[in-house]
C-alpha cells in the first residue's frame, strides 16, 4: 500500500517538519490511501477577485438537495434515533459512537478508531474511515457521494479528507496536510470550502483537493461555512454571503450580525448558531447547548415581521421577529442539549428526552414528545425552501413575562434577568412601579438592581411612579411586613435624566430622612440645589447646623461639603455669615472643615450661579441644538470612532472612581444606540455611581443617527496608575463628577461646581491626552493599536 509521498513535505520549514511527521507516522499506523495525497500551502495568495466570484456565481447557480429538519441524538442506552420536526422517529438503532455531528447531508458517528457516515433521514448506511490516534474530530460535509472531512492533529495541524462513500467500503483519494486551526468544512457543488485559522476561507477542488482560490479577511473572523434555504454563507458571529464582490467584503457588509441586529443585543456572549467542536466525549457526559442566538431565515427577508430571532438561554427563550420586536418569553424546564429553528417554530430537546416544540409567534406548546434520555442531540438543519405551516397568532403580554423573569429566584440566571430588564426599556406600558418593587427586593441581585435603575433612567416618559414613591415612608411595623423606604439610588438619577423639576416638593424631605443614604445625600443635594436655586439654600444650612458635629459624617464630610459649599456659591451675605458661624462652633468634625478649607485653597469663589437660577428657579436642562446634524452612518466601526473623539468628557467620572479605588485599571462600557441619535442604554463595569456619572456624561453626547433600529458599541478604558492623583480623605473633588453631570452647553471650571462656573469661560478640568489607551503605549506599532477593545467579542476576534 502506498503512503503519503515525500512531496507531501515540500515547502515546510524546519520548524514544521516534526508535526507533519508525527501526522504521516499517525496515517502509516492507522491506514493510508491507496491515492496520492497533498498538501495545503497557507502562504498562498488570497482575494484574488477573478477566481473568486466566479466561484461565487457557479456555487449561486447550482441546486441544492431538499432535505427536511430534525434532530440525530444518541440515548443513554446507546440507540441512535433520527427525529423529523413533527417529533416522528423514522429510524432507530444501536450505535457504538460516543459523539454525533451532523455532516451536511449524513450525521457522523464518531467511534475511538473509525468515523461512519449515515444519510439523513433514512439513516442507511454509507460506509466508515479509520481516524487518527488521538485526533480530534472538526467536521465533516456530505454531498450526494462524496464526502470530505477535518480532523485537527495538533494546536496548528490539521487534515483534510475527501472520499466516495457508496454504501460499502469507502474510496479515499486526498489526505491532505495544512498548517493552522482548521474549520469544519462545506462541500458544494464540488467545491470543498473549509475556514482556516479564523481569518480566512479555502476554496478547494472536491475532486482533487488543489486549492482554487482563498478569501482573507483582515477585519473580522471566520469560523464556519453553511447552506440555508437555497443560498451558501460563512462568517463567524457576523454572517456574509457567498456573492461575487465578497473578495472586498467587510463588516459593514455582513448580511446579519448577532451583536447589532438582533435589538436589543444579549448582555451576555451569545454565540451565533455555535457549530458543535466535537472532541471524543464518551458516553455519559451530557453538554448542554450554549447560550446563543439562532435566526430564520439566516438572511433577512422582505418581510422582515415574519422573520425570528431566538435567544437561547439556560433558562428561557426570548423571541424576536426580524425588526427586533419582542414576541414572546419562554421558561424553559432545563437547558436543552440542542435547538432548532424553522419557520414553524422553535423546538427544543432535553437531556431527559422531551421534545418541545414552541409556536414562532405566542411561544406555546405545539407539539410535546418524549424520547429515551439522552446523552447527545444535535440539530439537523434543513436544506431548500421552507414554508410556514402553523397558523398566525397575535402576541401574548410580554412585558408581565419580562417581570416574571425578574422576579425569579435562581442566581444563576443573573443574565437573563439583566437581560429583562433592557428589555423593559421599550415596554409600552407603565413598569416603574414594578420595577421598584423588584430593586427594593431584598432577595434582588446587585447586577439586576443595576440594570433596574438603568432601565428606570432610560425610561423617562415613565416615572409618575417615582415621583409617588417619594411619598412613601419607612415602616418596619406595616400590615403584611417592614416597608422598604422609596430607593433613591435609583429614583434620584431617573428624574433628574427626565427633568421632573416637580419632583422638588417631595424630594427635599429625604434630605432629613435617617433612612436616606448616606451615600446618597450628595446627589440628593446636588439635585435640590439644581431644581430650587436660591431657595434650597435654607434647607441646606440647616443640614450643616444639625449634622456638623455628627460621627456619621467623620469619615466622609462629602454630603456635609456639598452643602456648604453650595450655601457659600449661592447665598446672601446673610447666609454666608451663618454658615461661617455653624462652622467655626466646637465640635465641627476637623475633616469637615479641612475639606471646606481646601476647596477654598483650590479657588473656590462667590458667583452667582445663572440668570435662571437667580431668579429663584434653575432652568431644566436643555438638548444643544446648535451643530449640524451628523450625517446618518452605516458601520459599527464609524460610531466607534464617533465614541473615541468624545471620550475625554469621561474623565470627571473616571478621576472621581480611580480615587475611590486606586486599584482601578480597566472599565468596560457598552452603549445601545438608537435611530435619531438615542441613547437607550448605558452599561458600565464596575458600576454602582461610576455607571450613573459615565451614563448622564453619554447621554450628554452627541451619537449619529444610524441604519438600523438600534446598534450596539462596547469599549475597554484603560486607565494608567501614573495618572491617578493622590486619593483626598476629604473627597473635595466631588464636583468633577457634578462637571459630567452639567447641562449640555455649560463649560465647568477645575474647582467649580457647574452652576459655578463662568458662562462660556473655562472648560472642565482635563486629564493627559490618551489616557484611554492601553498603559505603556509608546512606540509607533502600539500607537496604531485599537484603542477601542470589542470586549463582548471572544479576545481572538478583536482586530
Amino acid at each position: 500500500m502506498r503512503c503519503t509521498p515525500r512531496s507531501a513535505l515540500a515547502g515546510r520549514s524546519g520548524h514544521g517538519r516534526l508535526p507533519a511527521l508525527l501526522a504521516l507516522l499517525a496515517t502509516t499506523l492507522s491506514g493510508c490511501s491507496p491515492a496520492l495525497p497533498d498538501t495545503v500551502d497557507p502562504r498562498r495568495a488570497a482575494n484574488d477577485a477573478a477566481p473568486l466570484d466566479a466561484l461565487a456565481a457557479r456555487l449561486a447557480g447550482e441546486s441544492v438537495t431538499a432535505l427536511p429538519a430534525g434532530f440525530a441524538a444518541l440515548s443513554e442506552a446507546g440507540q441512535l434515533i433520527y427525529v423529523d420536526a413533527t417529533g416522528a422517529v423514522p429510524f432507530e438503532v444501536a450505535s457504538p459512537a460516543h459523539d454525533l455531528a451532523v455532516c451536511g447531508e449524513g450525521v457522523c458517528e464518531l467511534g475511538d478508531d473509525e468515523l461512519s457516515v449515515r444519510a439523513w433521514p433514512s439513516g442507511r448506511p454509507l460506509g466508515a474511515l479509520a481516524r487518527v490516534e488521538g485526533g480530534q474530530f472538526v467536521g465533516g460535509s456530505l454531498e450526494g457521494a462524496e464526502f470530505a472531512w477535518v480532523e485537527a492533529l495538533g494546536p496548528r495541524s490539521g487534515r483534510i479528507g475527501l472520499a466516495t462513500l457508496t454504501g460499502g467500503a469507502p474510496r479515499v483519494r486526498h489526505r491532505l496536510l495544512a498548517d493552522g486551526q482548521l474549520g469544519a468544512p462545506l462541500l458544494r457543488a464540488g467545491v470543498l470550502l473549509v475556514p482556516h485559522d479564523r481569518h480566512e476561507l479555502l476554496f478547494l477542488d472536491g475532486e482533487s483537493g488543489q486549492e482554487l482560490a482563498r478569501r482573507r479577511s483582515n477585519d473580522d473572523t471566520i469560523d464556519w461555512a453553511r447552506l440555508d434555504g437555497r443560498g451558501t454563507y460563512y462568517g463567524g458571529r457576523r454572517v456574509y454571503a457567498l456573492r461575487p464582490g465578497m473578495a472586498e467584503q467587510r463588516r459593514e457588509d455582513a448580511v446579519l450580525d448577532a451583536d447589532l441586529v438582533l435589538v436589543p443585543a444579549p448582555s451576555f456572549d451569545a454565540a451565533l448558531d455555535p457549530t458543535p467542536r466535537y472532541e471524543g466525549r464518551r458516553a455519559g457526559v451530557a453538554q448542554p447547548e450554549p447560550v446563543h442566538v439562532t435566526r430564520v431565515p439566516l438572511e433577512p427577508s422582505a418581510a422582515p415581521a415574519t422573520d425570528r430571532v431566538y435567544v437561547v438561554t439556560r433558562g428561557y427563550v426570548f423571541a424576536f421577529d426580524g425588526t427586533g420586536a419582542l414576541r414572546f418569553v419562554h421558561t424553559l424546564r432545563s437547558a436543552p442539549l440542542a435547538s432548532l429553528a424553522t419557520a414553524d417554530g422553535l423546538t427544543l430537546v432535553h437531556r431527559d428526552g422531551a421534545l418541545q416544540a414552541l409556536h414562532p409567534d405566542d411561544g406555546s406548546l405545539r407539539f410535546e414528545r418524549r424520547l429515551a434520555p439522552l446523552r447527545v442531540a444535535r440539530a439537523v438543519r434543513g436544506l431548500g425552501e421552507s414554508a410556514r405551516a402553523v397558523p398566525v397568532r397575535a402576541a401574548p403580554d410580554t412585558v408581565e413575562s419580562l417581570l416574571q423573569v425578574l422576579r425569579a429566584r435562581d442566581t444563576s440566571q443573573l443574565p437573563d434577568q439583566v437581560y429583562a430588564a433592557h428589555l423593559l426599556m421599550t415596554a409600552p406600558t407603565s413598569v416603574a412601579a414594578s420595577l421598584l418593587d423588584v430593586y427594593v427586593d431584598p432577595t434582588t441581585e446587585p447586577p439586576v438592581r443595576d440594570a433596574v435603575a438603568m432601565t428606570l433612567r432610560a425610561r423617562s416618559a415613565d416615572t409618575d411612579p417615582l415621583v409617588a414613591a417619594l411619598d412613601q415612608r419607612y415602616d418596619f411595623l406595616a400590615p403584611g411586613g417592614e416597608r422598604a423606604p422609596p430607593p433613591l439610588r435609583a429614583i434620584l438619577p431617573a428624574l433628574a435624566r427626565a427633568g421632573r423639576t416637580d419632583a422638588y416638593d417631595a424630594l427635599l424631605p429625604h434630605l432629613d430622612l435617617p433612612e436616606t443614604p448616606v451615600d446618597v445625600l450628595p446627589a440628593l443635594i446636588d439635585q435640590l440645589v439644581r431644581w430650587g436655586g436660591p431657595a434650597s439654600l435654607s434647607p441646606l444650612l440647616s443640614f450643616v447646623q444639625r449634622y456638623r458635629a455628627d460621627s456619621t459624617f467623620a469619615e466622609d464630610p462629602t454630603a456635609l461639603l456639598h452643602a456648604a459649599l453650595a450655601v457659600e456659591r449661592l447665598g446672601d451675605t446673610a447666609q454666608r455669615g451663618q454658615l461661617e458661624t455653624w462652622l467655626s462652633l466646637p465640635g465641627t468634625q476637623p475633616s469637615l472643615l479641612a475639606a471646606v478649607q481646601q476647596a477654598r485653597q483650590e479657588g473656590a469663589r462667590s458667583h452667582s450661579p445663572s440668570a435662571s437660577a437667580g431668579q429663584g428657579e434653575d432652568a431644566a436642562p436643555q438638548v444643544d441644538t446648535t451643530h449640524p446634524p451628523i450625517t446618518r452612518l452605516a458601520s459599527a466601526d464609524s460610531v466607534e470612532a464617533h465614541a473615541l473623539a468624545q471620550l475625554e468628557q469621561l474623565t470627571p467620572c473616571l478621576r472621581a472612581a480611580q480615587r475611590g479605588q486606586p486599584s482601578l485599571r480597566t472599565v468596560r462600557v457598552r452603549l445601545v444606540l438608537e435611530r435619531e441619535g438615542r441613547v437607550a442604554l448605558v452599561s458600565v463595569l464596575p458600576g454602582d455611581e461610576l455607571e450613573r456619572c459615565i451614563a448622564d456624561a453619554v447621554y450628554a453626547m452627541r451619537w449619529p443617527h444610524i441604519r438600523v433600529r438600534r446598534q450596539q458599541v462596547g469599549f475597554t478604558l484603560h486607565l494608567a496608575p501614573d495618572q491617578a492623583p493622590e486619593a483626598s480623605a476629604s473627597g473635595v473633588l466631588w464636583w468633577q463628577v457634578a462637571a459630567a453631570r452639567a447641562p449640555r452647553g455649560v463649560a465647568a471650571q477645575a474647582g467649580l461646581a457647574w452652576w459655578d462656573s463662568p458662562e462660556g469661560g473655562h472648560t472642565a478640568s482635563t486629564a493627559q491626552d490618551g489616557w484611554w489607551r492601553p498603559v505603556g503605549e509608546t512606540d509607533a506599532a502600539d500607537a496604531a493599536r485599537d484603542p477601542l477593545d470589542r470586549w463582548w467579542r471572544p479576545p481572538a476576534e478583536a482586530p
